[in-house]
């Protein structure tokens, strides 16, 4: 290689061998076991040819190029790395050539790379984009060739390989980490920026004189134009252009590879952060809108994605390596929080939550670095740490206090070193400002986690101010209100050594100014509103507007007393529970101090302590349990400030005066009532027919959107209580309201993925929301199937999701196409797909005998919403029985649907043994019945044509071939003997119709034509079919024969009788069965021979059987004293007994 590289003897040499080599590239087809080999023998020459004289190959690009038409990818890909090769070491320039033929070879060598970009091999796509990145690492791609690389690598963003968009990934962060535009790429900038040069050049003398004057003939004459042609500003126009286009393609690249955040793949998720991540440190606008998703990542189940999650944050908000070395710590600082700052300013509750943990990983010497800037900013200096630089704006003190809370969150002995700041900063001035005093609470509460910190008395300066914060007025509105006395009482619950004494105080002045507005209500607000609408127009305009003055004021405490009531009565629940494990870890830790180092005593030493009846650990605990209970019943009981106010929380829950009109006061009531219900089961079990009442006649959206997580809650702290109540709150998911629908999703699929619920026959249900018509009912149906799917559970459930769903009347065939779609892209199991094949076939049966399906059957003890007891509006009249007619459409509907499932299974060549199973007698005789129609034979020809489809790389099956071809030629028979059956029926119709037919004859075969139309509608298309039904027509015919024969040899073995023959066609319909002409048993083909005369042995046996016959028919006439004839009424009885 050295020697060919200084020209020596070797180039000689190494140019026959390259020579030997493309020519056995060009031989290979890389298919078959030695073919492969060889192929990869030439790889490994060209790839270390490459490597070691880069001159050589560029000295023969001509024969490296005809090796790119090999068919094995292994030469190809060592083409390509040759190729790079030349890129990373050229020539030396020569200087007669001024550069040009180099730079042209450049041109060209990049432009097949980038051709082979969309190579039909995944291997040589991610080797051509990791030779990109290695060359724009090294500088090596010129900046009028990064455009066509660059809009490549996104379009690989979307490719089916997983790696292949991962090299793609990794391609693009390096490209865009060497632009040549500069380190802020924000969209919008630069185009309004060339927006005004394009409007300036086109005002230009020159650019008129020429005719240039529309956009669209600037554009083109920038595309066609050669760079020496072009003006000064037509070249910064045409530069201009060149980086909107680029920054588009950025934002393209951020389109395409956000929804890989949810990918199941885990490398998928952590190439999309890093990319995010360099696309967020130029300032690319669609990545800075992103960065918050990247966040919510930190919940995901894997460690090395909530690694990259927490290396992404602090490149984002601090940048590579500053937090660790930075010069002004202030500085530094200020910079984080205010990067923070701005995420915090955009992002969401469910955002918000992911930054706090973040956070929380970032860990105390994180927060505490930014948690002076970030004080001083929530103060109003606008640099906090840098330098006065003036006011902060009130939106930024918000935000900066909102992060202030979160860090206390993190450490809060930050809090406790603030709390007189905290107090003094604005618990007395801030109800103007409702959202800053909320942060400020929050921070506060964050004190009651610190070590050091002692529970504040009840009469502490402190909550003084949070209980005046509490009752002062809001100007801002409800919306304000309500997160700020939340977080007024999380504060209160936190510091507080006893917070059941504010919470009285709170209530009692409540009460006060309800009890002094009562007195001044009018008379009418007792009434129904349109009663109250009624009786205004008699007062005058003067004392009506004081009444209704009033009445606002009124509703205003009331819907405040109720909103203190239901949260403290949950909050003093939870602070219960906080105690008795305080007392239980108080317990254990006694019981380990007083053990000591004579810890083999300790089960003789309790054991000494019962029979002593001193305290020993387990009576303590016991002892703790009780007055655990007791204080959790004691809650709602009448001496407590709960209890002695339900009343007043049922009366404005359920009263329909007008007085309760007022939207907030009835949320209230909704929410003080279901939280109640939290507290004891005893008082969920009174109430629950009230709250269904309440969710079935409500008409506001917030108040159902309450009920239904109420509900949720509910479900999963009293499941035996509100079980009975399930199909109501399943029911919640059709409602009409997309808003209300979506939050019943999100409850509805929390519980059933949790094992909180046993919801399995509501699947159905959350599934219809793939086709849902809002976009996120569709997101969390998609989701919901997506984690349903784990553990097999779409696997088990789909058969009865399948016909839950096929008995929905408001969804269309499309529709349930696209479900069923959906669930079955979850079956990837070759073993789960046999199993499938099966259990969808023993559905035609079910389906045709009538039986009651698993989600049918688990549903039953539901009570429907007449059953409630939520009052007249709650109930609903009982569904119409259908009829014959609407049965057999149904069934028809039903078998449509189990064949479209059964086709969209992944059934191959390769299934051999699922396709032994499909054409089977197990399963044919299922599905047979229903090949009459022609949709469900479809279905089953397009499993048949997808079996034949021969799988690229594997060879055909002739034995599977022909075993599917038989298949279907059974189905054809089946079919055409269906269409014959029914051709047969309609003529016997049409000759029962005719006028001129004799009369008998037309009766007979409008009888036989109704028996068969009867027959038909009972089972769908024809019922449970048999054997002989699947034959063709030439062996029906010879069975039909056999089974005459035998009719004649029984009819002259048997006297004929009236009584006999009425007993023997029983018989005979008994043995034949539901599924049968009156003919023989479906278990065997042929019919049994004519009887001979019986011997002596039979007619001792009949003998035998009359006696008993006679035995029977006495006792059973004695018993059935209403019947006129006993003999003719006992018949079917000694018959069964003979048997």
């Amino acid at each position: 290689a050295e020697e060919a590289s200084a020209g020596g003897w070797g180039g000689e040499l190494v140019e026959r061998m390259l020579r030997a080599a493309v020519d056995a590239a060009r031989r290979v087809s890389g298919g078959g076991q030695q073919e492969s080999g060889e192929a990869r023998n030439v790889a490994a020459f060209l790839t270390d040819l490459g490597d070691a004289a880069p001159r050589v190959i560029d000295a023969n690009r001509s024969l490296l190029m005809q090796a790119l038409g090999s068919d094995a990818y292994p030469v190809r890909k060592a083409v390509l790395v040759a190729m790079t090769a030349i890129l990373m070491h050229p020539p030396p320039e020569d200087p007669a050539h001024e550069g040009r033929s180099q730079e042209r070879k450049t041109r060209e060598l990049l432009e097949v790379l980038v051709e082979r970009i969309h190579d039909v091999n995944a291997w040589v796509r991610v080797s051509v984009l990791t030779s990109f990145k290695q060359l724009c690492a090294c500088g090596e791609v010129p900046a009028s060739q990064q455009l066509a690389l660059l809009g490549n690598a996104v379009g690989r963003l979307s490719d089916r390989n997983s790696f292949v968009r991962h090299a793609a990934m990794g391609c693009l962060a390096v490209v865009v980490q060497r632009n040549s535009i500069g380190d802020v790429l924000r969209l919008s900038a630069y185009e309004a920026h060339y927006a005004a040069k394009r409007a300036e050049a086109l005002a230009a003398p020159e650019q008129v004189q020429r005719g240039v004057t529309t956009a669209e003939a600037l554009e083109e004459e920038l595309e066609i134009k050669h760079e020496a042609d072009l003006s000064e500003a037509l070249l910064r126009l045409r530069h201009l252009r060149y980086t909107v286009r680029y920054v588009a393609l950025l934002h393209d690249a951020v389109a395409r590879a956000v929804p890989m955040l949810a990918s199941k793949t885990v490398g998928d998720v952590v190439e999309t952060i890093k990319l995010l991540t360099v696309l967020t440190r130029f300032k690319v606008e669609a990545a800075l809108d992103a960065s918050l998703k990247i966040c919510v990542q930190t919940y995901n189940f894997e460690q090395q994605v909530r690694d990259a999650v927490l290396d992404a944050f602090l490149d984002m908000v601090a940048g590579p390596g500053v937090v660790a070395g930075a010069k002004d710590e202030g500085e530094q600082a200020a910079r984080i929080t205010r990067q923070v700052i701005r995420m915090l300013h955009r992002a969401s509750a469910g955002e918000l939550s992911a930054l706090g943990a973040i956070l929380h990983k970032a860990g105390a010497e994180f927060t505490d670095t930014i948690a002076d800037a970030c004080w001083e900013m929530a103060e109003g200096r606008k640099d906090g740490g840098g330098g006065g630089g003036g006011a902060a704006s009130r939106e930024e003190q918000r935000c900066a206090m909102q992060l202030f809370a979160l860090i206390c969150s993190v450490s809060p002995d930050v809090a406790l070193d603030r709390l007189s700041d905290l107090s003094v900063f604005g618990l007395r001035d801030l109800a103007a400002d409702p959202i800053l005093a909320t942060h400020v609470c929050a921070a506060l509460a964050a004190t009651a986690l610190a070590a050091g910190f002692d529970p504040l008395p009840p009469h502490h300066p402190l909550l003084s101010d949070l209980a005046a914060l509490f009752l002062a007025p809001c100007p801002a509105g409800v919306n304000a209100w309500v997160p700020l006395a939340r977080s007024c009482l999380l504060c209160i619950y936190g510091v507080a050594a006893h917070p059941e004494l504010v919470v009285e105080y709170l209530a009692d002045k409540l009460q006060a100014a309800c009890d002094t507005w009562r007195g001044l209500l009018p008379r009418s607000s007792t009434s129904t509103a349109e009663a109250a609408a009624a009786g205004a127009a008699f007062r005058s305009e003067e004392e009506t507007k004081r009444e209704q003055a009033a009445l606002v004021t009124w509703r205003h405490a009331t819907a405040r007393l109720l909103f203190l009531l239901g949260e403290t009565a949950l909050r003093q629940l939870v602070l219960l529970e906080q105690r008795y494990k305080r007392r239980l870890e108080g317990i254990h830790v006694a019981q380990k101090q007083s053990e000591g180092g004579a810890a083999g005593d300790g089960a003789e030493t309790e054991a000494i302590e019962d029979e002593l009846g001193m305290e020993s650990k387990g009576a303590k605990e016991t002892e703790a349990e009780d007055e655990f209970k007791a204080a959790e019943l004691a809650v709602l009981s009448s001496k407590s400030v709960w209890g002695s106010r339900k009343p007043l929380v049922l009366e404005a829950a359920l009263n329909a005066e007008a007085r309760f009109a007022d939207p907030w006061l009835k949320s209230c009531a909704v929410l003080a009532l279901s939280m109640y219900m939290l507290v004891t089961e005893a008082f969920a079990r009174e109430a629950v027919r009230y709250l269904f009442s309440i969710l079935n006649v409500a008409q506001e959206q917030p108040i159902r959107v309450n009920l239904i997580i109420a509900i949720g809650d509910l479900l999963t702290r009293w499941p035996n209580t509100m079980e009975p109540w399930t199909t109501q709150f399943f029911a919640a998911l059709l409602d009409k309201d997309p808003y209300v629908r979506s939050t019943a999703f999100l409850v509805a699929s929390h519980l059933i993925l949790n094992d909180m619920l046993k919801g399995r026959q509501f699947v159905h249900v959350l599934l219809s929301g793939l086709v849902d018509a809002t976009p996120v009912v569709r997101d969390r149906a998609e989701l919901f199937l997506k984690e349903y799917s784990t553990r097999d559970r779409i696997f088990l459930s789909l058969p009865d999701v399948v016909s839950s769903l096929s008995r929905t009347s408001h969804l269309s065939d499309a529709e349930l196409h696209t479900i069923f779609k959906a669930m079955i892209g979850y079956i990837d199991k070759e073993k789960h797909t046999e199993a499938l094949v099966q259990r969808l076939s023993l559905k035609f049966t079910q389906m045709a005998h009538g039986e009651q399906d698993p989600a049918d059957a688990a549903g039953e003890g539901a009570p429907k919403p007449s059953e409630g007891g939520g009052g007249e509006d709650a109930s609903m009249p009982p569904p119409p029985a259908p009829n014959p007619a609407e049965k057999a459409k149904a069934r028809v509907r039903h078998s449509r649907h189990i064949a479209e499932c059964m086709a969209l299974l992944d059934i191959r060549q390769t299934s051999e043994r699922v396709i032994k199973k499909l054409v089977s007698d197990a399963c044919f005789k299922h599905y047979a019945p229903y090949l009459s129609d022609e949709k469900v034979l479809s279905s089953f020809k397009e499993i048949a044509e997808k079996v034949r489809r021969v799988v690229p790389g594997q060879k055909e099956r002739p034995d599977v071939k022909a075993l599917v071809e038989a298949w279907e030629t059974k189905m054809d028979e089946v079919h055409q003997s269906s269409e014959g059956q029914r051709e047969v029926e309609q003529r016997a119709l049409a000759f029962a119709q005719t006028p001129g037919a004799p009369a008998g004859k037309r009766k007979a075969a409008a009888k036989k034509a109704a028996a068969k139309k009867e027959k038909a509608s009972s089972s769908g298309s024809s019922d449970d079919i048999s054997v002989e039904e699947a034959l063709p027509a030439p062996a029906k015919r010879k069975v039909a024969a056999k089974k005459a024969a035998a009719k004649r040899g029984r009819r002259k073995a048997t006297p004929s009788s009236s009584s006999s023959s009425s007993e023997k066609a029983s018989d005979t319909e008994e043995r034949s069965g539901p599924g049968s002409d009156g003919g023989a048993s479906s278990s065997s083909l042929s019919a049994p021979a004519p009887r001979k005369k019986a011997g002596k042995k039979a007619a001792a046996k009949r003998g035998g059987a009359k006696r008993k016959l006679s035995q029977v028919v006495d006792s059973s006439s004695e018993e059935d004293s209403g019947s006129s004839s006993s003999s003719s009424a006992a018949a079917p009885a000694p018959k069964k007994a003979a048997k």
